[in-house]
């Protein structure tokens, strides 16, 4: 590539602000092929990722009509504006397509038209996303689906051609036709040999921006509407449009089918199919003189989005177009539901839709988007070459059919111009024009023996210029117009259906877990002998249990067969990954008739564990995400037919995004909300740092209680590889809770080292804004405050209080509320450090708008190797501040409930002896039990350790007094030091399966001092038994070198309510003293034990608890 790149960004920079000042940009090129080909990639990836986006609900929506949902009826159910939420503040509700009502016998009892029929375009003003305003119709009763309306994008590059270049006239005697070399690749002179479209009544119908048919290359081969007398005012066809004599626009909802202002890719579109052949000026269309209908479906003038496609596509399959050409897309992970059932009703109605597979230049399919329509299999998907080569340049992947050249193709432009264009969008009217080609040989095939009969002729030598990566990917190869009008005895076998045949919907799974599959294969041409099926899986790591070869026999002309097979993902298939399952088929001859489909699965994707009370429903994910996972797992939204998650208030959504943040300095924070770096095709995922190492577990009683429950690790190197993170989640559908929601993050230091300065927050960015303030109750002798949002009705159907709490008391509280602006410079998770380190903010400003999200955080704390430190949050709604408060206290209450007041043991985790010597500790109970309690010793059998007693029962009315256990030893004739896992383990009274390891060194007696024994590496403090306790505790702790200690309590407002200096004390494990607790009240304490190692001052704390 001969480009000074050097030179780039500023043309780039000069476009963009041309085309921000709403310039066009395709009247901004002049520059050379070589330097448009590569500018031209680097325009689309810079358009796609310079502008910041920071969440779901905050990308730019350029491609959905603001204020319109296209909603679906039941059969037999309608609702009027009345019906709907007021908060969408309903105008209209009209019909989609009015003039399906034309359609009369069997053409009006196809079920895709009936089904159209229902289809229904809801108009609204309140300042609602339509993705948000489609969420809360599609809850309506009677609605089957509901969906924004999305424009479609022209994927086009034009160049002006600088002269026109005469020479003798070849056949035919267009003079531009030199130019045109892919015309020889295509054989279109041989096919012209055999037939022209001039001799039948097809019709091309181009759907479009509308076309300049007065052009002098394009007027002879205008459709005329025969039924329709011109300009006198009537319906004379009753088609439902008046006057539509040559097409119509939909842009401006006239019989003017000609381009408004600026539009002229239509006018080139057109050209490529449908320039008059023959008649010695400009060029001449691949169709040879097929008449064309001129639809205009942009959304207004200098536009290069469509809106109206649905209309167009269907005016003309109802007005006789056999060929329907559509060089327009859009990229998405899944099919649009009204969309598909237009080209599924064109189909019925005798069209053939050709569409463009777009100009991105990237694989579709898994993790990249796919172009619709062109992905439908009811349509011929179209793919672009280089103008002289088979080499691919634009968009390719399972689901294309055929390719054409899509660069320097030469056609018609406005004002009786000409000029080269780049894109599929020109590669696509070539092949509609060779469709006409077919329609007029074979009158007799169907839309989809057209279609089949261009993609079995194909040149497959396309494949011998690409690497084997490629195979597949690129349909059935180059299209060949002469072979597609010669060759009768073809082959076409295709994979139409395909199911999982042993669940509802859904088409995600996890390793290890037999997918069981049907897959449904019909013949479309030639009688087929010798069949057989291979279903081969271009991923690593799969298994067919029931093999993956299957004989079919013989398969007539449109007879059908089904296959019934098994697939399975092996245990290390990795996280989020696709599964392409494609199946070739052969005939006797050995050659292959199947087509570029393939069975698509998502496998290992991220869970959801929905939770729901009267007042929540929330999902928690298995990244971190509270409410929506991240926009990149759109994928699973369509394979695993499943939302993104939600999170609702009484129905109506709460937040765009909210999750988990934890750091360890400025630089290194990890999240589960904010954008990564690089957008991907206009979506922003969000920052996935965290990924689990266990299944979610999702539990429901009886009490109404709901618990979610997932272990997590750190994937990037923001925090030390070795840190876990285990997510809990918890609601009570109870009336009394039903209005709190419960969050726990207990992070595990498995590392090597200590973590010092550990910071845990969570953030939670709202729908719309509302005004931030500052509740405040007393409990006992803590004050607690939380930050909480006045609800913004314009964007909520429910008004009221949502507050956010850190709930542990056993490090700094930091509160954060960002309004707007604020918000525009959190783009990644490092950037709230600020807010995660600055203790309590009081929301600032007032009034509505003040507020859009709001961080709440715990920390810093430190955690020794191999100890977890534990943080709890809450979210609270109250329909006024005095109800958000008492529900604040109702779901603290919960907490300590079920998290504080849990039935654990109490009992040291580490404890050292001598051989021959004994050693006492205390077993203690944390909660009281609803009966007696029996506590049984184990693991000490055929040891050197002898435990008494082995069993220790507790009542419920002396359940807070510890019990002594006493270990004695033996000695014995080794040297060596022995280990010993002694393990206490509950049953009755609600602690059946409750266990605590006690981890018993045994040192040997033979003249070695047990302090002197392996060593501690660092300081660690293991808490404190028994806890709770009434008069006195234990600490216990390692020091890895000796010591001044002393202790030093603080109540829960951080006055010092007791020390003690202890002295001096060894190195070594399983150190421990005594607090006594005479004179403090009942309450929850913490404790720091205060280490001087040699000038060296370290602490470390946790929390205990009195009852009296």
């Amino acid at each position: 590539m001969n480009t000074d790149i050097r030179r780039t960004p500023i043309l780039i920079t000069t476009v963009l602000s041309r085309a921000a000042q709403g310039q066009s940009i395709s009247s901004i090129w002049t520059v050379s092929e070589p330097m448009w080909k590569w500018l031209a990639t680097c325009l689309l990836f810079v358009v796609c990722f310079v502008a910041p986006s920071l969440s779901q609900s905050r990308q730019a929506e350029q491609n959905i009509k603001l204020g319109i949902v296209i909603v679906q009826y039941q059969q037999g159910a309608y609702l009027g504006k009345a019906a709907y939420p007021p908060v969408l503040q309903v105008q209209s509700v009209e019909r989609a397509f009015p003039f399906l009502n034309t359609l009369r016998g069997k053409r009006a009892q196809l079920a895709s038209v009936q089904e159209l029929e229902r289809v229904y375009r809801v108009r609204y003003d309140a300042e609602i996303s339509p993705n948000h305003a489609a969420r809360i119709i599609e809850a309506n009763p009677g609605v089957v689906y509901a969906e924004p309306q999305y424009r479609h994008s022209v994927s086009v590059f034009p160049v002006p051609i600088g002269g026109v270049r005469k020479q003798s006239p070849p056949m035919p005697n267009d003079p531009l036709f030199s130019n045109e070399g892919y015309m020889q690749m295509m054989e279109m002179t041989k096919a012209w040999e055999v037939v022209k479209g001039e001799d039948s009544d097809v019709v091309i119908a181009i759907v479009d921006s509308g076309t300049d048919w007065e052009h002098h290359d394009l007027r002879a081969n205008l459709w005329e509407n025969p039924g329709e007398i011109a300009n006198n005012g009537i319906d004379d066809d009753r088609n439902g449009f008046i006057d539509d004599l040559h097409g119509w626009s939909f842009s401006d909802d006239t019989n003017n089918s000609r381009p408004l202002e600026g539009n002229n890719h239509g006018t080139a579109v057109a050209g490529a199919a449908v320039a008059v052949a023959d008649n010695g000026i400009g060029l001449a269309g691949t169709s040879w003189n097929t008449k064309f209908m001129p639809i205009d479906v942009a959304c207004g003038p200098n536009s290069r989005r469509f809106c109206y496609t649905w209309e167009g596509v269907l005016y003309a399959a109802i007005n006789g177009a056999h060929i329907i050409n559509a060089s327009y897309g859009r990229l998405n992970y899944g099919p649009l539901r009204t969309d598909a059932l237009t080209m599924r009703a064109a189909l019925d109605l005798g069209s053939l839709v050709i569409a463009s597979a777009s100009n991105n230049d990237f694989e579709m399919g898994g993790y990249n988007p796919r172009s619709y329509p062109a992905s439908y299999q009811e349509t011929l998907s179209v793919c672009g070459t280089e103008g002289q080569s088979y080499q691919n340049a634009w968009n390719y992947g399972y689901g294309v059919d055929v390719c054409a050249a899509g660069v320097r193709v030469m056609t018609t432009d406005l004002n009786n111009q000409y000029r080269f264009w780049w894109g599929t969008s020109f590669a696509a009217p070539l092949v509609s024009g060779i469709a006409a080609l077919v329609k007029t040989q074979f009158p007799e095939f169907s839309p989809v023996q057209i279609r089949e009969q261009i993609r079995v002729t194909a040149d497959e030598k396309i494949y011998q210029e690409h690497p084997p990566s490629y195979e597949g990917l690129l349909g059935r190869g180059y299209v060949n117009a002469y072979r597609a009008v010669t060759e009768t005895d073809k082959v076409s076998i295709r994979m139409v259906e395909w199911e999982v045949t042993d669940r509802e919907k859904g088409y995600c799974f996890r390793p290890s877990e037999q997918i069981n599959i049907t897959a449904t294969f019909e013949s479309f041409l030639a009688d087929a002998e010798n069949v057989t099926v291979e279903f081969v899986a271009k991923s690593p790591g799969i298994v067919f249990p029931s093999g993956n070869t299957f004989s079919v026999g013989s398969l007539p002309s449109g007879a059908k067969t089904s296959i019934d097979f098994s697939v399975m993902a092996t245990p290390n298939f990795p996280y989020r990954s696709f599964l392409f399952i494609e199946p070739r088929i052969r005939i006797s001859d050995g050659g292959v008739v199947s087509g570029s489909d393939a069975i698509e699965l998502y496998v290992n994707p991220v869970e959801l564990a929905l939770h729901e009370t009267a007042t929540f429903s929330y999902t928690m994910t298995s990244e971190g995400n509270i409410g929506h996972t991240d926009t990149g797992e759109v994928w699973a939204h369509w394979h695993c037919e499943e939302t993104l998650g939600q999170m609702d208030l009484k129905g109506d959504g709460l937040m765009d995004e909210a999750g988990l943040l934890v750091g360890i300095a400025p630089r290194t924070v990890a999240g589960s909300v904010f954008n990564v770096p690089e957008c991907q095709f206009m979506r922003c995922p969000q920052s996935q740092d965290f990924v689990p190492v266990s299944s979610m577990q999702f539990l429901e009683d009886g009490s109404g209680e709901q618990v979610s429950r997932v272990t997590m690790t750190n994937k990037t190197n923001k925090l030390p590889p070795g840190l876990e993170i285990i997510q809990e989640s918890l609601v009570n559908t109870q009336s009394q809770f039903e209005d709190g929601v419960l969050f726990r993050y207990t992070i595990r230091n498995q590392t090597s080292t200590a973590i010092k300065d550990l910071l845990i927050g969570l953030y939670f960015d709202s729908f719309g804004t509302g005004e931030y303030s500052m509740a405040r109750y007393q409990d006992g002798n803590i004050e607690r405050f939380f930050p909480n949002v006045n609800l913004d009705q314009e964007h909520n159907s429910r008004s009221g209080y949502v507050g956010f709490a850190v709930l542990s008391e056993n490090a700094r509280i930091h509160y954060r509320t960002y309004d707007s602006n604020e918000i525009g410079d959190l783009n990644q998770p490092e950037d709230v450090w600020e807010g995660l380190t600055g203790g309590i903010i009081s929301p600032s400003r007032t009034g509505s708008g003040a507020g859009d999200a709001q961080l709440i955080g715990s920390g810093p704390y430190s955690v020794d190797v191999n100890s977890e430190v534990v943080v709890d949050f809450a979210m609270v709604y109250g329909e006024n501040q005095n109800e958000l408060v008492e529900n604040a206290k109702r779901t603290l209450q919960l907490r300590n409930d079920r998290w504080i007041d849990v039935a654990a043991i109490s009992a040291p985790t580490r404890l050292s002896v001598v051989e021959g010597d004994s050693i006492a500790f205390e077993v203690a109970l944390k909660a009281k039990p609803s009966n007696e309690v029996t506590m049984t010793l184990s693991g000490h059998e055929n040891t050197d350790l002898i435990p008494s007693p082995t069993i220790l029962t507790f009542g419920v009315d002396d359940w807070s007094t510890a019990q002594t256990v006493t270990l004695s030893t033996v000695g014995d004739e080794d040297n060596v030091n022995d280990k010993v896992t002694l393990t206490i383990t509950g049953s009755g009274g609600g602690y059946d399966g409750i266990t605590q390891e006690v981890v018993i060194t045994i040192a040997d007696n033979l003249g070695v001092n047990i302090e002197e024994l392996e060593q501690p590496m660092s300081l660690t403090l293991w808490g404190n038994y028994p806890n709770p306790f009434s008069e006195t505790t234990r600490i216990e702790f390692d020091l890895p070198v000796p010591a001044q200690i002393s202790v030093i309590v603080t109540d829960v407002l951080g006055r010092i309510v007791k020390s003690v200096p202890y002295g001096e004390f060894g190195a070594g494990h399983g150190h421990s003293l005594e607090i006594s607790t005479g004179g403090l009240m009942s309450g929850v304490y913490y404790y720091t034990l205060r280490v001087d190692m040699d000038g060296e001052l370290v602490e470390r704390s946790k929390a205990m608890t009195i009852v009296r």
